[in-house]
Formats: structure tokens, C-alpha cells, sequence
């Protein structure tokens, strides 16, 4: 497919298969642009080297500083990191600062603190600014609950907490268009004042995300053995980050309630720890991060998605596609997929109660859970894979 419109893909990492969010997003849209020697759409990372965060190195004044906080409170404590954060995330790449951006006729973001952070060089573009926010719901908001574990910004000095939601409202006011995988991936966005304003002035165009059908790469034998896996029981899988937003607080509460009832049933989790669980049980299986994600989804009967709130999360389509029954709660983008009326989606609210009846609900039928996750997989073929992704995205750039 030719296409004269000339595209800049405005992330500013390597994209990576399995780091979720615009990482596996544009990893999977360029696969098809490599493919289909596409040469007009062109990824930061093409023309300069990221290099991979490293993990920090061990802080050797790190008592000293820990006896300095005794004197100060938690609020203190909690504002001066977050300015620090601020600080530290504006900094810019000097050499993107050089680029020639006039060469591009569109510039696509991906993240709404690279709009921020850049801004000034893009007040004057001529082209059109295209933003697809990754994010379930804003990104300040996301930076307090992730990083910094708040439920809430009262805590934050409000003239610091107007710099954070400049991230957000930067990234809004620069894009000439909104480019979602469906209206119901910003739900999130919706508790913040804010996004009304934007939404009722920003064009918006939905392209439903795309990835590539898994690879299995060992045998469910193999998948047992390897993490102790009890062969007769049903088996649902949770594989993510252990977090509030993900909720996997409400995935523990419930399993406590279905652990202590059923006998045929066991829950194999995936992941690293992050310091919130706290459930152990000998059918809760733990297994750490795993390199092999989608043998492990494959070797289980059920995937469960539990999130408070959600995007259009890779984790659903990947699942999909081994056609695997899903439990998953009616938030955000995931609410696009009832839609399909699929038999082998079970929805629920984001409440350890309607987590609870979805499980049960999709326990009920443990006899037909393979024909039921049957039709996800035909959904998934017919509507989210690459190919379809790459189409609807060259078609979109060659219609603006």
C-alpha cells in the first residue's frame, strides 16, 4: 500500500513485544510496516539509539537521608519526592531538540508527557499533532497511583498538583486529533474536570489496537512440571503487575472466598511481587516473572483480567487469540468487547463481589470452557490481528 502522507511515531524508547502499552502497541504496528516495506511512517527509535533503563544503583547515603526524614513529615517527605520526579521527567533528549520536525507531515505521540515535555518545540509546527494516550485514565493520575502509591491527590501541595496536571492538559491542547482504540478506553479520563472541555473540541478517530497471534513455546506438560501446576484442577490465570490500578487486590479478596469453598479449582499467578499481596494459599500458586507468558496462558483454562480501570489491554487479545475463556471486568476499552457477545467472556464490575459471580459464573461451565473461549479466538482473528491493525492505521493516514 503506498501512502505520500509522512509519518513521525513520536515515542522516544525501543519498543519492546512484552512491555505492554505503546511499547508492545507500536512493536507490533511496525512489525506490519517492516513487512509491508512501508517507508513513510517512521519511528523515533529508527532514527536514534534509546538506551534501556537500567535499575538503579544502591544509594549510599541512603541512611543519612532516612534519618534526615525524621524530621520532616510525611506530607513534606511525599511533595519533595514528587518535585524531584517533576524535575527529573522533564529533562529533555538534546539531540530530538535538532530534529527538523517540518520533514514529517503528522506527528503521532504516544505518551501525553512527551507533548509536555517538548512543547515548546512544537508550538509552531505546520503539521497536524496526533495523540493516542496509552494511559487508563490521565497521566498525572497514573504517576500518583503507580509511582508514588497514592489513592488520591490530597496529600499534594495544590500548586504543585496544577504542575502535575499540566502534563495532561499540555498533551490535549497541542493535538489537533485523538486517535483510541475505542470511545471506552478513556472511561478513566471521565473523573477528571478537565477532559469535558477537550473532548467536546478534539476530533476523534478509533483504530482498535492489533497484536500478534502468541507463540507457544512449550508444551502444557512441560508448563506443569515446570511450576508444580495440579493437572485436574481448573486453573485460572492472572499474568500482570501486581497493583491497585490492575486490581489485583480485588483478584486476592475473591480467591479467598472461592479457595475456601471449591476444591477443584486453583489460581496460578504471574509476576513480579510489588509488596501488595498478601494472600498465600497452596492453590494460589505464585511463579514470579515468567519469560514464556503465553505458555503458561495456554497451559491454564481460564484468564482472568481484573482491572479497575482499563485502556484496551494486549493481555485480553493475546488470550483471545489461544482462544481461552476470560474473565474481565466492565471498564474502559474492555467494555468494547461485549459488543461481540461472546460465551466465553465473562464480564464484572471492578468489585470483589462481581468479580466473585464472574468467576463462579464461569466455573459453572468448567465442562464447555474450551468450546466456550472457542469464538475468542475467531473474534480475534476477525478483527485485532497486525494485519488488520496496519491496514486500518495506513488507510487512516492516508484519509487526513
Amino acid at each position: 500500500m503506498n501512502m505520500a502522507t509522512r509519518v513521525l511515531e513520536f515515542f522516544p524508547h525501543e519498543l519492546h513485544p512484552r512491555k505492554g502499552g505503546p511499547y508492545s502497541y507500536l512493536y507490533n504496528l511496525k512489525d506490519e510496516i517492516v513487512k509491508n516495506q512501508q517507508r513513510n511512517i517512521i519511528f523515533l527509535s529508527d532514527i536514534f539509539e534509546f538506551q534501556t533503563q537500567q535499575p538503579s544503583k544502591k544509594d549510599i547515603l541512603a541512611p543519612l537521608k532516612k534519618f534526615v526524614r525524621l524530621f520532616f513529615s510525611q506530607k513534606q517527605i511525599i511533595n519533595r519526592r514528587i518535585k524531584t520526579y517533576v524535575t527529573q521527567i522533564r529533562q529533555i533528549d538534546e539531540r530530538i531538540k535538532q530534529m527538523n520536525f517540518d520533514e514529517f507531515d503528522v506527528i503521532h505521540f504516544h505518551e501525553a508527557v512527551d507533548l509536555w515535555r517538548y512543547k515548546e518545540i512544537f508550538q509552531n509546527y505546520s503539521g497536524k499533532i496526533i495523540f493516542t494516550p496509552h494511559s487508563p485514565v490521565p497521566y498525572h493520575v497514573e504517576m500518583i497511583q503507580e509511582v508514588f502509591k497514592l489513592k488520591g491527590h490530597s496529600i499534594i501541595y495544590p500548586a504543585l498538583y496544577r504542575e502535575l496536571e499540566e502534563i495532561d492538559k499540555a498533551a490535549f491542547e497541542l493535538a489537533d486529533l485523538l486517535v483510541l482504540p475505542c470511545r471506552e478506553a478513556i472511561e478513566g479520563y471521565y473523573a477528571w474536570p478537565p477532559i469535558q472541555s477537550y473532548l467536546q473540541t478534539l476530533p476523534l478517530h478509533l483504530i482498535p489496537t492489533g497484536c500478534r497471534a502468541p507463540v507457544i513455546k512449550s508444551h502444557c506438560e512441560e508448563v506443569f512440571n515446570k511450576f508444580s501446576l495440579p493437572r485436574k484442577l481448573v486453573k485460572i490465570c492472572f499474568i500482570g503487575r501486581h497493583s491497585f490500578i490492575k486490581g489485583y487486590d480485588l483478584l486476592e479478596d475473591a480467591a479467598k472466598e472461592i479457595l475456601n469453598k471449591d476444591t477443584n479449582t486453583c489460581f496460578v499467578i504471574a509476576g513480579s511481587p510489588t509488596g501488595i499481596e498478601t494472600f498465600q494459599h497452596s492453590k494460589w500458586i505464585q511463579t514470579g516473572w515468567v519469560d514464556d507468558p503465553f505458555s503458561l496462558m495456554n497451559a491454564c483454562d481460564v484468564v482472568v483480567v481484573p482491572n479497575r480501570e482499563t485502556y484496551f489491554d494486549l493481555n485480553i487479545l493475546e488470550a483471545m487469540a489461544l482462544g481461552k475463556p476470560i474473565i474481565l471486568t466492565e471498564t474502559g476499552g474492555s467494555k468494547f468487547l461485549k459488543t461481540f457477545q461472546s460465551p466465553g467472556l465473562f464480564f464484572s464490575k471492578s468489585t470483589v463481589e462481581g468479580l466473585l459471580a464472574a468467576i463462579k459464573s464461569c466455573l459453572s461451565c468448567t465442562d464447555e470452557l474450551e468450546l466456550c473461549g472457542g469464538p475468542n479466538k475467531k473474534i480475534f482473528e476477525e478483527n485485532f490481528t497486525t494485519q488488520i491493525f496496519y491496514k486500518r492505521y495506513t488507510e487512516f493516514y492516508q484519509s487526513i
